[in-house]
């Protein structure tokens, strides 16, 4: 991976806080794609770590953000010809086994189906 020789424009303005959005600023850029991620881990971690992340990281998140909305993993298929549109392959990834019994030891009995 390619060192970084120049600062990118958002990371010098400042811009922004805390308490206002602000576009432009690195702070929000980066903060919308961790937020994204802390629910999504298992799968989206492996794309975060091999991606240049300070260049691009706005469409960066606007691929994860659209790949992953909704809890499914969307993956583009080629059109054919004489489409216009495709719809992209739509899964629904299971929670890790760590997770449901997670879910078992917090609940007990209560959400048990007989």
């Amino acid at each position: 991976m390619g060192k970084i020789v120049f600062c990118p424009t958002f990371r010098v303005q400042v811009n922004g806080s805390m308490m206002e959005w602000s576009e432009t600023a690195g702070f929000w850029i980066f903060s919308q794609v961790s937020n994204f991620a802390y629910t999504k881990y298992d799968y989206i971690h492996p794309e975060i770590e091999a991606t240049k992340l300070c260049a691009d990281w706005k469409v960066f998140y606007q691929y994860l953000f659209m790949k992953y909305m909704d809890g499914n993993v969307k993956t583009a298929r080629a059109i054919p010809e004489g489409y216009k549109y495709y719809a992209p392959k739509v899964e629904q990834p299971k929670y890790s086994e760590e997770f449901y019994k997670a879910i078992i030891d917090q609940t007990g009995d209560k959400l048990k189906v007989y």
